[in-house]
């Protein structure tokens, strides 16, 4: 996403979560090393040699990191603790090396990223995947922001497949003729389609 609460979490997770049903190789990866969030939603608990961070720090193994959710089907590579140096651990050797391992084994890799206004995370990630996805919530951000960030992940290493577009609300119109029966806003700007 470009900006935060758009719901990238929530999307990856049940992205994740569907093909998990199809496949027993998917793994669910928190790329958010500075604010994760896949714990919360899918309500885990981690020692702190379990972190993802710490692995890309090189304080434990890959083994450790790695673990199986049976409730969910999902193997999870995640974290719960803050890194403030997340740029410098996700663009390291180690984030590389994990990718490599991870893809071996794996048939689906989600990774949820931070959002690509907030830091460089995103747009290092995007670069390690084969595809990419762009959650867009109706009216969170500005349509100039939203139209850099795809032109980012369209020149990145990766396929763009396209936006999702979440929370989007529709108005209901008495009798009246109006203009837009579809609309959205940004910031002053609105926009709108048909009658």
């Amino acid at each position: 996403s470009v900006m935060e609460n758009e719901g990238k979490s929530t999307v990856a997770a049940n992205i994740a979560l569907t093909l998990a049903q199809k496949s027993d190789r998917v793994v669910l990866m928190d790329g958010d090393i500075r604010r994760p969030a896949i714990y919360k939603i899918l309500q885990q608990k981690l020692e702190k040699n379990q972190e993802i961070g710490e692995f890309l720090k090189g304080k434990v193994d890959v083994g450790n990191v790695i673990h199986f959710d049976a409730e969910t089907g999902l193997n999870l590579l995640i974290g719960t603790k803050h890194y403030t140096n997340s740029t410098e651990l996700v663009s390291g050797e180690r984030m590389r090396d994990l990718l490599k391992a991870v893809r071996k084994y794996a048939e689906y890799v989600v990774i949820d990223t931070p959002p690509t206004s907030l830091m460089a995370d995103a747009e290092i990630m995007s670069e390690y995947a084969d595809v990419s996805l762009l959650v867009v919530r109706q009216s969170t951000a500005p349509v100039k922001m939203i139209n850099d960030t795809i032109d980012m992940l369209e020149g990145s290493g990766s396929e763009f497949l396209g936006c999702i577009f979440n929370d989007v609300k529709t108005r209901v119109f008495s009798g009246k003729r109006v203009f837009s029966g579809y609309g959205y806003g940004y910031g002053g700007y609105k926009y709108g389609y048909g009658r």
